[in-house]
């Protein structure tokens, strides 16, 4: 299908008829129509999907209040003040059909009397007007060109086409998309018919509709499970980001110089107790030298003088012994003369054997001795190395005091705060993760139980249909296609998926520069995406998440493949041997991780629809028109140019670029100057009214058209 011609009479801001005639041929297919804010591009827009569907733009079944309602809001509010005023719009299209090119015109008009609008459609095929019935049948032909379901698709406003795709629906709009570009929709409208046939057949309706209730609901929950999974993924690794960012500001903090006060509190109390030891050991020192060291000096004096004494006492104590011997003896013997002259001689001589030919030098007494001979042994104890060693320990203090000082010169607390500032806006960013990731537990786990709990009540409803099944004979057909056209679309659509994920990720590495942006995508069975980056991790992170994970953990979390690449990497065959790996080598390992489509940023969601949109129209070969509203709304310019190259570029059919002068610039425009062929500019009167400028690019007039 080829747009060939737009008329709109007192539409939006368009007073009276105005026209843009699109000159087309096969090699250029872009058109761009620009404007400024208010200019009226958007009612433009709007206009091209009213008038090809009408009520049906809006997926209304009739032309209720509701799209009476948005007629009204287009209609040019100067012109309403006029009954007389006509509104219109007016579509001239070219369509294909096998060998067969027809022309078709489609006319939407309305009136408004006192509040009341009226709607009149016209329809011509190559001039002839077809009549009401062939209306119908023709505006159901219109349909099936290009279905109302996918509007949005194919009549793109980017200011809006992120919630359509990205909404708790959007896997029943991919699946929808898929089928009605793949033409698998037929499916559905068999499906449903069997479906029909098996609910008025023999067959109890009750256990029909109950199958078909328990089967949609079991898979709607399992698609909400896979997008907890992924969302509980997807927060573990934040999370893991967010404890690995807290460990890299504190290594960097540390090798920096970075302490905590404590620490630096630390070394100064140590650099104090230090001085303090010196203190101590220089007076130990002074002591030694004033009242220790003459006696070290003098030690072989010490010791002759202690023998001294020791032989003086000693001959003392005998002499002692002997003058008492000599005053008691007598006494004893005074009868026996004889034997006190005999004993007397023996002890005397005795005695006198012992006693050491000493001088008597010191005389002292008892106590005197006792006293002279503990101060000389205490003296006697301090040796040379006594000494040496009190000035080892305060050799040893003054090299602690050197590291010490050297150690707070190099240490700093000048970063301390604004370290703690950001570990503390992480720790907090820590605490939210772990309490979404619990909460996200939590609805897992009741989700598993909510799915077990309805597959076995799945199994059960089967069970009685293939029960029931048995007794019949057409609800059997009927039943058995149904199971059937499942078992097809599931294989149909795995194929058309398969397509899709690889000529996504070719257009995708052309359209956004961004290295690790997404590496892979899967569209699971429930058409929910599932999105893969590259991450690198250093060996000894993966090491220490696979010793915190079980096999069938880890897998649940990363994938088999992802398993299978670091036994592949590392050269390794089993879990085990991952955990029990010592030497890392600083290497790295990259997996491929699956992200949560909430952490796309709006840009990001805008180039991912974009190349959805272009890997689904390589499936099939109809051309239709391309429009986009606002291409390059949520998009930053450094990706600007090569959406521009890539993307309208190598677009089939044509191309209706709507845009203000800040999104396609003349830069852009020299980009697609081999496909580009008609320019308008929106210009807006005063707020009043907008003119059409053909060949016009903001009042410059585009020479190259005129060639």
């Amino acid at each position: 299908m080829r747009l060939k011609k737009i008329e709109l009479n007192n539409i939006g801001p368009y007073i009276g008829n105005n026209i843009f005639d699109f000159r087309d041929n096969e090699k250029s297919n872009i058109s761009l129509i620009c404007g400024n804010n208010g200019a009226g591009k958007t009612s433009l827009l709007n206009a091209i999907k009213i008038g090809l569907y009408g009520y049906r733009e809006n997926g209304y079944s009739i032309a209720n209040v509701n799209y009476k309602n948005k007629i009204k809001l287009l209609l040019n509010e100067k012109a309403k003040l006029n009954d007389s005023s006509e509104y219109y719009i007016k579509l001239n299209i070219e369509v294909t059909s096998g060998t067969d090119l027809n022309n078709y015109s489609i006319k939407r008009a309305w009136t408004l009397k006192n509040s009341e609008l009226n709607e009149k459609i016209v329809v011509t095929k190559n001039e002839n007007e077809l009549s009401q019935e062939e209306v119908v049948d023709f505006e159901k032909y219109l349909a099936s060109i290009v279905s109302p379901e996918l509007f949005n698709l194919y009549f793109f406003d980017g200011d809006s086409i992120i919630d359509y795709f990205f909404s708790e629906e959007s896997n029943f709009k991919i699946k929808e998309a898929i089928a009605i570009i793949s033409g698998y929709d037929t499916f559905d409208i068999i499906y449903n018919n069997f479906k029909k046939l098996a609910k008025t057949s023999k067959i109890d309706e009750r256990i029909v509709k109950e199958y078909l209730l328990k089967k949609d609901e079991l898979e709607k929950n399992k698609v909400q499970l896979e997008e907890l999974i992924v969302d509980y993924n997807g927060k573990e690794k934040e999370l893991l980001f967010v404890k690995h960012k807290i460990e890299t500001l504190r290594k960097a903090y540390a090798r920096t110089g970075g302490i905590k006060k404590e620490e630096y509190d630390a070394i100064i109390k140590n650099i104090k107790i230090e001085e303090q030891k010196r203190v101590l050991l220089n007076l130990q020192l002074k002591k030694s030298a004033n009242d220790i060291l003459p006696f070290v000096m003098l030690k072989k004096e010490l010791e002759t003088i202690k023998y001294d004494l020791k032989v003086e006492r000693e001959n003392k104590n005998s002499i002692i012994f002997m003058e008492m011997f000599n005053e008691i003896l007598p006494e004893i013997l005074k009868d026996d003369h004889k034997l006190y002259e005999k004993l007397n001689k023996e002890v005397t001589n005795k005695v006198a054997s012992k006693i050491i030919k000493h001088d008597f030098k010191y005389s002292l007494s008892e106590e005197a001795y006792l006293n002279v001979n503990y101060q000389i042994n205490q003296k006697l104890k301090y040796t040379k190395e006594s000494i040496i060693n009190l000035q080892k320990q305060l050799k040893k203090s003054l090299l602690e005091s050197q590291t010490l000082n050297k150690a707070i010169k190099e240490k700093s607390i000048d970063g301390e705060q604004a370290l703690n500032r950001n570990i503390q806006e992480l720790k907090e960013k820590e605490a939210n993760y772990e309490k979404e990731i619990r909460t996200l537990n939590a609805e897992i786990e009741k989700m598993k139980l909510v799915i077990e709990s309805e597959e076995e009540n799945y199994k059960k409803i089967q069970k009685q249909l293939d029960e029931n099944i048995k007794s019949n004979s057409i609800s059997d057909l009927s039943i058995h296609s149904i199971r059937f056209i499942e078992k097809l679309q599931k294989k149909l659509y795995k194929i058309q998926l398969v397509k899709i994920e690889n000529l996504f990720i070719e257009k995708l590495n052309q359209l956004i520069r961004k290295d690790q942006f997404i590496s892979k995508i899967k569209i699971g069975d429930k058409f929910n995406f599932h999105i893969f980056k590259k991450v690198r991790y250093s060996l000894k992170d993966l090491i220490s998440i696979v010793n915190d994970l079980k096999e069938e953990e880890f897998i649940s979390r990363y994938g088999t493949e992802n398993l299978l690449n670091i036994y592949k990497q590392l050269n390794l065959e089993t879990y085990q041997a991952v955990k029990e790996l010592k030497d890392t080598k600083n290497q790295t390992i990259e997996l491929e991780i699956e992200i949560s489509k909430s952490t796309l940023s709006n840009g990001e969601k805008q180039i991912f629809i974009m190349t959805f949109y272009w890997s689904l129209i390589q499936l099939t070969d109809n051309k239709i028109p391309f429009i986009i509203d606002t291409p390059f709304a949520r998009i930053d310019t450094r990706n600007r140019e090569n959406i521009t190259k890539e993307f309208f570029m190598d677009l089939k059919g044509q191309v209706f670029i709507l845009s203000t002068n800040e999104e396609i610039t003349k830069k852009h425009m020299d980009i697609m100057s081999d496909k580009l062929l008609n320019v308008f500019t929106l210009e807006n009167k005063n707020n009043e009214y907008t003119e059409i400028l053909c060949d016009s690019y903001f009042g410059e007039v585009m020479q190259w058209q005129q060639d």
